[in-house]
């Protein structure tokens, strides 16, 4: 299908959990940089906060259980030097993910990455699962005053993409994403875990499919025939 006879005209990806399965080692990283301070980061708490930015997930977790020895930049940068260590280290691409990647790049579709995360692991989550030159466009919600749920980070990459964010699809995994891209009017695929899979708010999403690899030529025509 050529770029003008589709409807949709750019596509954009969240990275950590969806192309890499990462989440769990943001969690461990969590866990391993918030002992420091002795606060005790759960699987409970990292569900609370999954999908936020990292440094408003260090504040929000500050508010509510202050610490001292550590101020909430310095945690936040540790936090971040062990995520990269761990996606450098056993990081791998989720089932599906290349093989949706280069759906859209063989259909000529412009490509961009939208996350939560800063650029630099954003840059180690690209490298591990071989996708560099992949994206047009790569964003991140660093750079944005408020990161997801609010809808910049997805309204700054369709701006950058030169599209209009109504004509974007977006493939998500997180509740907090979901509400970014829904929020930004873009069509939205969730492709949850399992942990997330059930919660109801995932229900604003367009579609929900239980891997990337489930996504095909079928799928897409009928995400822009409703288009």
């Amino acid at each position: 299908m050529a770029l003008n006879e589709t409807n949709i005209t750019a596509v954009i990806f969240d990275m950590d959990g969806l192309l890499i399965d990462s989440e769990p080692l943001w969690d461990q990283a969590m866990v391993d940089i918030f002992a420091l301070v002795g606060f005790d980061f759960g699987e409970k708490e990292f569900r609370q906060v999954q999908g936020m930015r990292i440094d408003l997930i260090v504040d929000y977790w500050y508010e509510r259980s202050p610490w001292t020895g550590y101020s909430t930049t310095e945690l936040t940068d540790l936090i971040l030097e062990r995520v990269i260590t761990l996606i450098k280290e056993t990081a791998v691409a989720k089932e599906g993910a290349q093989k949706t990647i280069d759906f859209f790049r063989q259909r000529g579709i412009p490509l961009g990455v939208a996350s939560s995360s800063p650029c630099s692991v954003i840059e180690a989550n690209i490298a591990v699962i071989g996708a560099e030159g992949c994206f047009d466009v790569i964003c991140s919600a660093e750079d944005e005053r408020y990161g997801k749920p609010h809808p910049a980070v997805y309204m700054k990459t369709a701006d950058l993409l030169n599209v209009h964010r109504r004509s974007c699809l977006v493939f998500e995994d997180s509740v907090l994403g979901v509400l970014s891209a829904k929020a930004a009017e873009m069509t939205c695929i969730c492709v949850p875990d399992d942990e997330v899979a059930g919660d109801k708010r995932l229900g604003i999403a367009d579609y929900v499919l239980p891997s990337l690899a489930e996504f095909d030529e079928t799928l897409w025509k009928t995400v822009n025939s409703k288009k």
